[in-house]
């Protein structure tokens, strides 16, 4: 009884109620804790939908953007190809203006700064000017706002685009935008109220702005260079505005790096229904009880729990890595739950490594047996072709002959399977596309043909068989490569053809093609059988039929002037140890 009570004692759900005895206590921090994820979580969401407004705002510029340069490109690859001819170059210009009403001009700077190629107006001499000079030396996507246009004379947005060969830097390619067309994309009003949104390029210029660039200068961030705005895209930040107030800001990419939005809302406005909450002093002593409490917490879960688990887990991950040779498992002090595991684990991983040890000895018996058995089968039956060859050699008479040729190719088809099996790690299972390939590979002792050998192809698709159908599968391929090899032809000067294909479709049915060419008049299969049997007996054909119903499946022919194609298709079984099948 006393050992009995003791167990208790140490049992880790006893242990378990102390400690969370203690750690129950700091409920005032929990709920605390909680007011205080919901504060975080409600400045989390309102900074997440600044950044969606912002996003909101300038989606239509965005792709106004996005068309514009993607325009430019086009162009850039015509311009390629005509600025060789002004007028026609003019002329693509023209075009594609009067077919996109968004935008007001289209030209070709070339490599020199002088504009020939324009959609309207005269020549224009850019290589004196300073931003040419710097975008000539440095080639890349360029977008600035001019008050007045070179050409058109009007305020608009000039998107360019360099034009580029493998001979290097061609020139740019300039589009305008109506500066009131960039201006009315963006937004008046906003869900978060007194809303304003610019966009500025690497250079730190006011490309468009909510109320006209004028109105930017009131509500954009001070004292913060264009790089310090770009880099903090994607981040929602509080600073003074020019116009002296605190402001939060958004900071979102627009276009390829090179342009950035920045939304703008009062603090107040920016995160509506949130609550200025003071509250580092309540929280001071139940933050120390919490903390307390978690410690005590989780240095006994470590002693009584986890550092027990971390050792079984190790004993496990090694027994299951392959190492047999350690010592028992022993917990330090463990609660008597623990100790109990740590036992039955001892316990099986000395039954487990026995089994394994009396399983392997067995398997090894049986994979010696069984790869001496296919060795000695291969052998017998290389032997009986063999004799069969010699027998061959003596014999005068055709049929004699033809029936001893017939009977030691299928020999050999059969000794393929054996080697096939034993040379596998498993020896049960063979690959039909090593079995087809070798059975390709020996099409010179199968068929015999003597004139000119033809070129053969294969497209084989790894399948595993048992033997059940391996074994009638290379049979019946034997005599549909005999057929193929002995019958194919092709026109005087091209050299004849075979084609074996091995795949599995997609209902999971094994198909086997064997095609040749043909010559009309040349050479035409009979009518009746396959290879020599065709000439005496159709056994092939038999051999053939009765190999498609051992391998429950189906077969066609295609037969056409210019060629001969078997097709058989069945589905791989799983092996079947039914003394009574075939």
């Amino acid at each position: 009884m006393a050992q009995e009570g003791s167990d208790r004692v140490r049992s880790l759900t006893a242990r378990l109620l102390g400690l969370l005895t203690f750690a129950l206590f700091p409920l005032a921090l929990i709920s605390l804790y909680q007011t205080q994820a919901v504060v975080n979580e409600a400045e989390t969401l309102s900074r997440t939908a600044l950044l969606a407004e912002t996003q909101r705002a300038v989606r239509n510029e965005r792709e106004l953007l996005q068309e514009a340069y993607g325009a430019a490109q086009a162009l850039g690859a015509a311009v390629l190809s005509t600025r060789d001819d002004p007028e026609t170059c003019r002329s693509v210009m023209r075009e594609f203006v009067e077919g996109h009403p968004k935008f007001v001009f289209a030209g070709y700077i070339g490599p020199d700064g002088v504009m020939e190629c324009a959609s309207r107006g005269d020549a224009v001499d850019f290589s004196t000017s300073p931003d040419w000079e710097a975008a000539s030396e440095d080639p890349s996507i360029q977008l600035q706002a001019n008050p007045r246009g070179a050409v058109t004379g009007a305020p608009v947005l000039i998107a360019s685009q360099p034009v580029n060969t493998d001979e290097g830097f061609q020139g740019y390619i300039s589009i305008s935008i109506p500066h009131t067309l960039a201006d009315y994309l963006l937004p008046e009003a906003s869900l978060f109220g007194d809303f304003h949104v610019a966009t500025i390029n690497a250079r730190g210029d006011i490309l468009t702005a909510s109320g006209g660039a004028s109105n930017a200068s009131g509500f954009l961030p001070r004292n913060l260079s264009p790089e310090d705005i770009f880099a903090r895209h994607g981040k929602v930040f509080d600073a003074m505005s020019t116009g002296g107030e605190r402001r939060k800001y958004a900071v979102i990419p627009v276009f390829e790096g090179r342009v950035h939005a920045i939304g703008s809302w009062p603090i107040n406005a920016s995160q509506p229904g949130a609550r200025s909450i003071n509250a580092s002093a309540p929280l001071a002593f139940p933050l120390l009880m919490w903390l307390v409490g978690i410690a005590v917490a989780w240095l006994g879960m470590h002693n009584l729990v986890i550092r027990h688990i971390h050792t079984l887990r190790d004993a496990m991950r090694r027994f299951a890595l392959g190492e047999r040779g350690a010592p028992p498992l022993k917990l330090k002090n463990p609660p008597e739950e623990l100790a109990q595991t740590a036992r039955a684990f001892n316990r099986m991983v000395a039954i487990l490594t026995d089994s394994e040890q009396r399983r392997e000895a067995d398997l090894h018996d049986k994979t010696v047996l069984l790869r001496e058995v296919h060795h000695r089968v291969k052998n017998n039956l290389q032997l009986i072709a063999s004799i069969t060859n010699m027998q061959l050699r003596q014999v005068e008479t055709p049929e004699a002959k033809r029936v001893l040729s017939q009977l030691q190719r299928r020999v050999r088809g059969l000794a393929t399977i054996h080697q096939s099996l034993y040379s596998t790690p498993d020896l049960t299972k063979v690959d039909a596309a090593q079995l087809v390939d070798n059975m390709v590979n020996q099409m010179d002792l199968i068929a015999g043909r003597t004139d000119v050998a033809p070129r053969v192809h294969t497209d084989l698709q790894s399948a595993m068989l048992y033997p059940d159908q391996a074994v009638p599968l290379s049979m019946l391929l034997a005599e549909a490569l005999t057929n193929a090899w002995k019958y194919t032809a092709a026109d005087d000067g091209k050299q004849p053809e075979v084609r074996v294909r091995l795949f599995c479709d997609a209902d999971g049915m094994l198909n086997l093609w064997v095609r040749n060419s043909r010559s009309p008049g040349k050479m035409a299969l009979p009518e009746e059988g396959n290879g020599d049997d065709a000439d005496a007996t159709g056994l092939g054909t038999r051999l053939m039929a009765a190999f498609i119903v051992q391998l429950e499946g189906t077969s066609e022919v295609s037969d056409t002037p210019d060629h001969y194609e078997f097709r058989l298709r069945f589905k791989p079984a799983e092996f079947s140890d039914d003394t009574n099948g075939n």
